[in-house]
């Protein structure tokens, strides 16, 4: 079985079933040969979810670049509804016209954070979040945090006579489109520049960044009804299964189940979940082994349109 889609991968496979075989001419080989990649090509179609290898590598490697394959509105034809849209909204709020004065550390005020966080999380929510610990600085509210670093990244906030102030591009575009272009804008950066160890604080492999456009076409034809969440996970690890070998050891716990719990909360929590692609329902309050059901949301055919595939 092939376990990787790179062109060494499949000469390495394709020399190894060579070398187990033995042939009376040149023309008998390569006839073994080419039913050989025939046979692979259809394996990883079934893993793919109907996706070639070609077409794979594509969402893998050049996720924005192959119009072929999907069409990335840069203005949506509606407003979107997401936590990040929420968190982005509360923070150009609180910058209004006369800006946010940063900490010493440069990161948002302290009460501007409390007050977006209880209005972002709900009074129980919020309750919930500071049991153990309040909200003293922007990294107590992550969410926050994350929206903060995505809007300055992609030049829609920055510092200016010391105070973080909204950019007249990120003025223009609220007033002329809301946050239909700003969506794009933002879901490009999370997808292809931010650091996703960032995020989480630990390791895993880069290629449950690199398939995410494989999740939201995993999303987009079979996300239309609720799953279990393994649905996904298995999904993600028979495409990729070569992952697991990749991901950081730990003691108490072994590498495939340290990769699906990375799978899902970076790829269907952290950003599904965020950027409002799919609805995320815990189905079991055992922490020790709490399941999920994902849906997919109106919002993920706005934002990433597959053409002519499945």
């Amino acid at each position: 079985m092939v376990t990787n889609n790179t062109p060494n991968d499949w000469q390495a496979a394709l020399q190894k079933a060579l070398d187990e075989q033995s042939f009376e001419s040149i023309e008998e080989a390569l006839t073994y040969a080419t039913q050989f990649m025939e046979s692979q090509t259809e394996r990883a179609f079934d893993y793919f979810h109907g996706l070639t290898s070609a077409q794979m590598h594509q969402l893998l490697y050049e996720p924005f670049e192959c119009p072929e394959l999907i069409e990335v509105p840069t203005t949506l034809a509606i407003e979107p509804e997401a936590p990040i849209v929420r968190l982005l909204l509360l923070l150009f709020e609180g910058i209004g016209i006369d800006g946010l004065k940063p900490t010493a550390t440069g990161n948002l005020p302290r009460n501007f954070c409390r007050e977006a966080a209880q209005q972002f999380l709900g009074d129980e929510g919020y309750a919930k979040r500071i049991r153990y610990g309040g909200i003293n600085q922007e990294l107590d509210f992550f969410e926050m945090h994350l929206a903060r670093v995505i809007a300055q990244d992609v030049g829609l906030v920055r510092r200016y006579k010391g105070r973080f102030i909204l950019s007249r591009q990120c003025q223009a575009l609220r007033k002329k489109n809301g946050m239909r272009t700003i969506y794009p804008m933002i879901l490009r950066q999370y997808v292809e520049r931010l650091n996703w160890d960032y995020i989480t604080g630990t390791e895993a492999p880069r290629i449950i960044q690199t398939s995410c456009l494989f999740t939201m076409y995993l999303l987009t034809y079979h996300g239309q009804s609720w799953r279990p969440h393994v649905f996904y996970v298995d999904a993600f690890l028979g495409a990729f299964p070569v992952a697991i070998e990749q991901m950081p050891p730990e003691i108490y716990i072994s590498q495939e189940d340290s990769l699906r719990q990375a799978y899902f909360y970076r790829t269907l929590y952290h950003f599904a979940y965020l950027f409002g692609l799919a609805e995320v329902e815990s189905t079991s309050d055992d922490f020790r082994d709490r399941t999920y059901r994902i849906k997919a949301t109106p919002l993920l055919s706005q934002a990433v349109r597959f053409l002519n595939l499945a």
